[in-house]
């Protein structure tokens, strides 16, 4: 009996070739990065993840986000290592199912799937990390690809978990809700509100009030002091977060979803683009946009934000690239094709020439942990020690949610510091967060132990300062 080899077509095998190029590179900047993508919330939201079996409220922590704490507990157990290695797996599964959609969606070039989503700037950087970005845009490509594949009630019930992982997840519920009202669906729509309805017992039982979801969110019950921008800013820093190639490619689906509109408006699978992916990313940008334009939501202004629909970029600039490619542009085309090349490699190329990775500690970090390694010789790590920065805490190797031993400023603001501990005062946070100016600190029956300080890395007019107190 002949057995016949199985054929790999030559998408599949480009797709595997730069699914496991991303894995390589995204690895080892994972290894030689001894600083993280994302600051002193990286380092929290892991440590968070790491301490919630210990700590079990932090499971439903709204800042935390429950299900992206809850997904993450297990990885983070292996370190900051073992939530950063999450977090690229997540990144190269949605480009994997990004493909897989692209394979049923365009007869070329479908490769150009996975390069398209994992080549945005600020989704590349942000897979490194510990931040929740990577899990928050792989649970809207998988709730895309199954209502591609006619799952429409786990499409519904997958993303009906996303504002539990990002509170932003909100906003795409109603684009969902959208498709399923226009296709009838009636008896897929309640699987919409899954995730609300199941957290919300959970936060009864453990919490002890129905209006959990709402009533503890932290960015609508709390003010925040960050500050707001014009309204333009995401449009002014589209470098940081997109880059040039994509805006093109962008600005080019746009043009090409209105024109497809017109000519087959019940296309099932210009739906997907233009309403899940495209719609998502547009609702998102105006949402962040306005938010830091009022100052509201905790909005800080951050580009990073951005990487939550980095797949929603990538892959509708794929869907302007496959537009381009399936055109008739006659004489032009030998010139058009040249530059969809250069406009790809382009694309590929930009997480590298718009971030400097692998990441490096901050010039701020290296002053933070010379005074961790301080505190280490002279047996201080041994008293409680009050801190702001999450980085201190990964440094010292211990848990930050221990109220004996690890005493965050943020959450003790009120209270009187307890004698015969280690205050570590920081010019960055305990001004902004703490509210605790060094005039305040020092008004503290307090001595002064050790200062570290030198010139501020984002402003050279500023001095930075770390400043280690024992308490009186």
């Amino acid at each position: 009996m002949k057995i016949e080899k199985i054929r790999i077509s030559p998408d599949h095998k480009l797709a595997a070739f730069f699914l496991f190029f991303y894995a390589v590179i995204m690895v080892l900047a994972a290894f030689l990065s001894e600083g993280t993508y994302g600051g002193g919330d990286s380092w929290l939201h892991y440590q968070m993840a790491r301490f919630a079996p210990k700590h079990p409220y932090l499971f439903l922590d709204q800042w935390g986000k429950p299900l992206y704490t809850t997904i993450a507990c297990l990885p983070s157990q292996f370190g900051f290592m073992g939530i950063k290695l999450f977090n690229i797996s997540c990144a190269l599964l949605t480009a994997y199912l990004a493909y897989r959609m692209a394979k049923h969606q365009f007869e070329k070039f479908t490769w150009l799937a996975v390069v398209f989503v994992l080549s945005v700037p600020i989704y590349f950087v942000t897979t490194f990390s510990g931040l929740t970005e990577s899990v928050f845009a792989l649970c809207i490509m998988s709730a895309v690809y199954l209502f591609h594949i006619y799952r429409l009630s786990w499409a519904f019930v997958v993303i009906s978990f996303l504002p539990f992982i990002r509170s932003e997840g909100f906003l795409f519920l109603p684009l969902f809700a959208l498709l399923g009202v226009y296709y009838r669906r009636w008896l897929a729509l309640p699987f919409l509100v899954t995730g609300f309805v199941v957290f919300t017992i959970l936060g009864f039982i453990f919490k002890g009030t129905w209006n959990w979801v709402f009533g503890t969110n932290v960015y609508l019950t709390k003010p925040t002091n960050y500050g707001s921008g014009p309204w333009y800013h995401f449009f002014e820093t589209h470098y940081a977060t997109f880059g040039w190639a994509y805006s093109v490619f962008l600005i080019i689906a746009i043009m090409a979803f209105l024109f497809r509109f017109k000519k087959d408006f019940r296309n099932r699978e210009l739906h997907i683009q233009f309403v899940l992916l495209f719609g998502g990313l547009v609702l998102y940008f105006a949402a962040h946009s306005y938010f830091w334009y009022k100052g509201i939501f905790g909005s800080a202004g951050l580009e990073r934000v951005m990487a939550g629909v980095g797949p929603c970029i990538g892959y509708t600039a794929f869907c302007g690239f496959q537009f381009l490619i399936k055109s008739n542009f006659g004489r032009f085309r030998a010139a058009l094709n040249i530059m969809l090349v250069l406009g790809v490699i382009w694309a590929f190329i930009m997480p590298r020439y718009v971030y400097s990775f692998p990441f490096e500690l901050t010039k701020f970090q290296k002053m933070e942990k010379e005074a961790v390694e301080y505190l280490k010789a002279n047996n201080l790590d041994m008293y409680p020690i009050y801190y702001q920065d999450p980085f201190f805490p990964v440094q010292l190797k211990a848990d930050p949610f221990d109220d004996v031993k690890s005493l965050n400023l943020y959450q003790h603001s009120n209270k009187a510091f307890k004698p015969n501990a280690i205050v570590l005062w920081d010019s960055h946070l305990c001004p902004r967060e703490s509210l605790l100016p060094l005039n305040v600190m020092e008004s503290n029956k307090v001595l002064l132990l050790k200062r570290f300080a030198d010139r501020d890395e984002y402003n050279a007019n500023d001095t930075m300062e770390i400043r280690i107190y024992l308490t009186q």
